[in-house]
């Protein structure tokens, strides 16, 4: 099971790649809780590190304090909607 650790900041990527069984990569900043656990979520999924319906561990903490890890919860990632007829819509929770 892989440890995906992403990080606004180059030199926390930087110390992460150093990591045994880590696979770091870079998000965006956001101020919003909900914004960044949704687009970690994408990006997990569009690396092919997890798929819909797959429950995550969550680990957050506030940036650039060591130690200040305050959030750790489980986390399923959202199964596309389905469109009247069958068609796939957007997954939920992404827009």
């Amino acid at each position: 099971m892989p440890v995906i650790a992403l990080t606004p900041t180059r030199g926390t990527w930087s110390r992460l790649a150093l990591e045994w069984g880590v696979v770091p990569g870079r998000i965006a900043y956001a101020r919003d809780a909900k914004k960044l656990l949704d687009a970690a979520l994408a990006q997990a999924v569009a690396s092919g590190q997890a798929a819909p319906g797959d429950r995550v561990v969550v680990v957050a903490g506030r940036l650039r304090e060591s130690g200040a890890t305050d959030t750790v919860g489980i986390r399923e990632i959202p199964r596309a909607r389905r469109r009247r007829g069958g068609a796939p819509a957007e997954p939920a929770g992404s827009s």
